[in-house]
């Protein structure tokens, strides 16, 4: 019998947290603009990571770096939420 990951950490969530998430990703998660648009931001140089210019959209962060789109700092990234409801039978 094999064993399954459980808890706070299966393997695919601690990939990601090892690897971190896409920079485009990071920026529209925050609410900067759309993905496709933090792309042409992140080629034009105007995305700083750590201080230093970024010009690939092919990077990976993680929470703990300094994010900054032309100068402004990007607010840390909120853990997700689970919304339940409760319906009663027969609705």
């Amino acid at each position: 019998m094999c064993a399954r990951a459980t808890g706070a950490f299966s393997r695919r969530s601690w990939r990601r947290a090892v690897a971190g998430e896409r920079l485009a990703k990071r920026i529209a998660r925050a609410g900067v603009c759309s993905r496709r648009e933090a792309e042409k931001l992140i080629a034009a140089g105007c995305v700083t990571v750590d201080g230093k210019v970024v010009d690939t959209a092919a990077y990976n962060v993680t929470p703990q770096q300094d994010v900054r789109v032309d100068g402004q700092k990007l607010a840390a990234p909120e853990a997700p939420r689970l919304w339940l409801y409760h319906k009663p039978r027969g609705l």
